[in-house]
């Protein structure tokens, strides 16, 4: 059967075989080794079996192998072996395989023959490595009785065709029965497997019995990284070790981590910062470790946008870190207007959004401003805050007391941020202005007092 219908996973490893939890004694012939492992020896419903073969140079010479030499065979009661339709194709061993070398290879029980379906059960599983000077000859013609087979033809990569047989020792593998609550679970992400299904997704797995955690753990121990959201949403801090160990090759996890919350796993989020930065941020946005706070200030200046943008709301969710605050007050842009997306969050955001943390370190800036734009963008931040009622008094006591210092285009900001702050200070104040030399602060002033009479003030 053609080799692009089955699942493959190679990896051709020079220094050691593929590590395994349980391995069958090699088998040698004619310089070449073969050993058979797995990395698990019971499969639940949410795994497939997945068998490691690994073939070593023995000798001195170089040879030529074959992924697609082996079968697989499987002993037991439910072992059913479907046949691809068609004829098989045949590939030709190419890959090289030095003295001492080795080269494993993992895949699903299936080969290119066809694939073996497995019931609940237990089975003997084996492969066998078989290369024939008959199977090399081209085109594959059936062999005149009595007439001797033709030598191997030369191949351009160099090498020695292994021909033989090797079968392989066997290992016993179980097929776990099926689980009510993994049905559950897959049904879930059936369902809401589409763009805008997320919240419906949320609320069904938080519906979940408490004893959906158990096989959730399972399976995100087993490798199926389905679970690595689950397990966030449902808040199971149990699973941050395991969490820590997939971050490295699963973004996944990553999102996993930031959902739970748990400063133990800030090393392995920020460990994944260069692969995944949007990710990785946004996880130690969910992390608020003081600790990671070096390792977000370079992306800052990262060249993506979006990343940028992460970058400053994890430094906001950092609450009460005061490095924090100067980092984003430091990356204020007023004079970079489309430097962020429209739809996230720009430092001036942030730096709202955090509320009375961040109002002593913009007021610091705010008086040693010296561009017209900074300050602009400060007196943004000041009416942000006074909107959210954060410092009220105090903001507005360093607001009036700089009044004979203010340019006309300080007084008329002030006018504009205090529209609301129905009180007798600030009401003085506009009445001072509604006669300032500057026609924009004086109609500004003349303006809020009239909209103040017209409420009653």
């Amino acid at each position: 059967m053609r080799a692009y219908l089955w699942v493959l996973f190679v990896a051709l490893l020079c220094a050691r075989p593929v590590a395994a939890i349980v391995t069958t004694p090699p088998v040698e012939k004619d310089g070449l080794r073969l050993a058979l492992s797995v990395t698990q020896a019971t499969f639940h419903p949410w795994t497939s079996p997945r068998v490691t073969w690994t073939l070593t140079n023995t000798g001195k010479d170089t040879l030529l192998i074959g992924q697609w030499s082996t079968s697989f065979e499987v002993a037991g009661k439910g072992a059913k072996k479907i046949p691809y339709p068609g004829e098989s194709d045949y590939l030709r061993p190419d890959c090289p395989l030095l003295p001492g070398q080795h080269a494993s290879f993992t895949r699903e029980l299936s080969d290119m023959d066809g694939e073996w379906r497995l019931d609940p059960g237990t089975y003997a599983v084996w492969v066998v490595y078989e290369v024939t000077r008959e199977s090399l000859v081209r085109p594959l013609l059936p062999m005149t009785p009595g007439t001797a087979p033709p030598a191997p033809p030369a191949l351009d990569t160099g090498g020695r065709v292994w021909t033989g047989t090797l079968t392989s020792g066997k290992l016993t593998i179980t097929i776990a029965p099926p689980n009510p609550l993994y049905r559950k679970i897959a049904d879930i992400y059936q369902r809401t497997q589409y763009e805008g299904k997320q919240a419906e997704r949320t609320r069904a797995l938080l519906a979940l019995p408490p004893a959906a955690d158990a096989v959730l753990l399972q399976m995100l121990h087993d490798g199926n990284m389905m679970a690595a959201e689950a397990l966030g949403v449902r808040g199971v801090r149990e699973a941050v070790p395991e969490l820590m160990v997939s971050a490295a090759a699963d973004v996944q996890a990553i999102v996993a981590l930031g959902r739970l919350g748990d400063p133990r796993a800030t090393p392995a989020v920020v460990g994944q910062l260069p692969r995944f930065p949007r990710e990785a941020l946004h996880a130690l946005a969910g992390l608020r470790d003081r600790n990671s706070v070096p390792a977000i200030q370079p992306y800052l200046k990262h060249a993506d946008a979006r990343t940028r943008a992460e970058a400053m709301a994890a430094l906001q969710y950092i609450d009460g870190d005061p490095w924090s605050v100067r980092l984003l007050t430091a990356y204020l842009t007023p004079d970079q207007p489309n430097a962020y997306p429209e739809e996230t969050k720009d430092p001036g955001t942030c730096l709202c959004d955090m509320g009375a943390v961040a109002v002593d370190t913009v007021w610091a800036a705010f008086l040693h401003a010296d561009a017209k734009a900074q300050r602009l963008k400060l007196y943004g931040l000041l009416n942000c805050f006074l909107q959210d009622g954060v410092r009220t008094d105090e903001i507005i006591g360093w607001l009036l007391a700089r009044e004979k210092v203010a340019e006309p285009y300080e007084r008329l900001q002030m006018c504009l941020i205090f529209a609301n702050q129905f009180r007798a200070d600030v009401k003085a104040f506009l009445t001072r202005m509604a006669n300032d030399p500057d026609p924009d602060v004086r109609e500004a002033a003349q303006g809020i007092l009239r909209d103040w009479k017209g409420k009653g003030v």
